[in-house]
């Protein structure tokens, strides 16, 4: 892979980050943004990559089944989705990649105090 200027590289970046956070983003937007930047798709899709692996590692419970997740996590999970209707519990399950029977499990609420 060729080496682009650390600035440049942050740019796009940027952009990524704002790509991924828009939950309307069009299919083939990175392909899209690729072209805008002049920048093998390739490329782009490597540095998509590493961002998303940067967000994972910042929020330890994603993609982390729930019966490894401490008691702390647990409990932040289940206050967090306390009032949510089915649609929203249904998308922070999906993104944190846990099933809704993990966030109901016994031993859960129980670590949690609310059994």
């Amino acid at each position: 892979m060729k080496p682009y200027p650390k600035d440049q590289k942050e740019a796009v970046v940027k952009m990524l980050r704002e790509l991924l956070s828009d939950p309307n983003a069009p299919r083939g937007a990175i392909a899209d943004l690729a072209k805008q930047v002049q920048i093998p798709k390739t490329t782009i899709y490597i540095w998509n990559r590493e961002l998303k692996d940067q967000i994972d590692r910042q929020d330890p419970t994603k993609r982390t089944p729930a019966s490894l997740w401490s008691s702390e996590a647990k409990f932040q999970a289940v206050l967090a989705t306390a009032t949510m209707s089915e649609l929203q519990l249904g998308e922070y399950l999906r993104t944190k990649g846990i099933l809704k029977e993990e966030l109901n499990d016994p031993l859960c609420q129980e670590c949690c105090h609310l059994a």
